[in-house]
């Protein structure tokens, strides 16, 4: 054989290599325990979707697709226990950890997530800024991995300028908010939820003041505003986390002349209960 014919077969060796080599791992003849306490027995399996999913494939042919948090073990035709080795095989390359296994990740979700908390806003009131303490309740549903609704509740302490009486008008201000929320992040790429809302806020006034600084008779006024807010859920454990957001709201001026939109731009720090 000349060296044509050494480098050919060198060529079609390194090919074959590879073709082996990026072919998916299946195992044969194992047995799935479902965490529903159901069981597939003497199947072919094998990940699939790029590893998000698992297909087994029984002798007549019949796949069953199968998300890893829906196994819960994976056992040899000689019971020993495979699912540590099926986890640590999935193709996924976006991914640092493993959805089936004893390292397995579980993703952030949740039906009902309250969450109670404190922070500041700044108000652009009137011609000037100050800070005020905010309290901050609400509770998200979720809809999906990721998209949820909110019904919330923030209330702060307003004040702004006024040239008038040369002080300070002071007032609380409590909103209502309704809100539809999305996920920023797929839910498998970490083991936080980062969310963006929006929506609007239904503004009550605990006074409002004329252009002597006096309080009006329309306290009980309720105004509609946008509202946007986003930040980061971040799981102490499988029921309590952290919330760090930040949000804008605008509302009328305190000065009931006054044809300002107010702007309140705040940060804030909640716990939260799923």
């Amino acid at each position: 054989m000349g060296w044509r014919g050494w480098v050919l077969l060198l060529v079609a060796m390194t090919l074959a290599t590879a073709a082996l080599g990026a072919a998916p791992a299946a195992w044969t003849h194992v047995t799935v325990l479902r965490a529903d306490g159901g069981r597939l027995a003497d199947v072919t399996l094998a990940w699939a979707l790029g590893g998000y999913l698992l297909e087994a494939k029984s002798a007549d042919g019949q796949v069953t697709t199968l998300s890893p948090d829906q196994v819960r073990q994976v056992l040899s035709f000689d019971e020993r226990d495979l699912t540590d080795e099926v986890g640590a095989a999935c193709p996924a390359d976006d991914i640092d950890f493993h959805l089936l296994g004893s390292r397995k990740h579980v993703p952030f979700r949740f039906a009902l997530m309250a969450d109670a908390g404190g922070g500041v806003a700044l108000s652009n009131g009137n011609g000037g800024s100050k800070a005020n303490g905010a309290l901050v309740a609400g509770l998200r549903v979720g809809i999906s991995d990721q998209l949820h609704a909110r019904v919330g509740f923030r209330g702060q302490h307003a004040s702004e300028a006024t040239s008038a009486v040369g002080g300070t008008m002071a007032a609380d201000t409590g909103e209502l908010l309704v809100m539809m929320g999305i996920r920023l992040t797929r839910p498998r790429e970490n083991n936080n939820y980062a969310y963006l809302e929006a929506g609007v806020s239904l503004v009550h006034y605990s006074d409002r003041f004329g252009a002597d600084g006096r309080s009006l008779a329309d306290a009980d006024l309720v105004t509609i505003s946008p509202a946007l807010q986003g930040g980061v859920v971040l799981p102490l454990n499988r029921h309590v986390g952290v919330d760090i957001g930040g949000f804008v709201s605008s509302r009328g001026s305190l000065d009931a002349a006054a044809e300002q939109t107010v702007l309140s731009v705040g940060a804030t720090v909640g716990v939260t209960l799923r």
